[in-house]
């Protein structure tokens, strides 16, 4: 029961981070604002809060479409360049051609999951917390 929670704490976690991170970036690039008073550390949080819930949908969505091979074409142009820059373990003979490199990101891709609920749950509970600061905000 603990391992099937576990990905929404550290989400969680992380996501507080992520908006005491933008939190602390406003308040410290926006001299004008006066944070002392609660109405304007209620729309602080607000930003913050909804800055979190839209990047935590948008890595879930690309994590989804990344899992789908949409990608595949640009990892491959990226592995090739970096074999012909030798900067990469493989050499310059042994390259694969675009459908074996289709065919092996396929067979890994095979059993992993890329729905990830517990970050679009995350993300909602971010949004459900903003929109709650902003009906507290239009209440002060």
């Amino acid at each position: 029961m603990k391992k099937r929670y576990l990905p929404y704490l550290i989400t969680f976690i992380v996501g507080l981070f992520i908006m005491a991170g933008i939190s602390l970036l406003i308040y410290l690039l926006d001299k004008t604002t006066d944070y002392k008073s609660a109405k304007n550390l209620v729309s602080l949080f607000m930003d913050s809060a909804t800055a979190t819930g839209i990047c935590m949908v948008c890595v879930a969505l690309i994590k989804l479409v990344a899992g789908q091979g949409v990608f595949d074409g640009l990892g491959f142009a990226v592995e090739n360049i970096l074999v012909v820059r030798n900067w990469s373990k493989r050499r310059f003979s042994e390259r694969e051609n675009f459908g074996e490199y289709k065919e092996r990101k396929e067979q890994m891709r095979k059993d992993r999951k890329y729905i990830n609920a517990h970050i679009y749950v995350v993300g909602a509970i971010f949004f459900v917390a903003s929109i709650v600061l902003t009906i507290v905000y239009n209440n002060l």
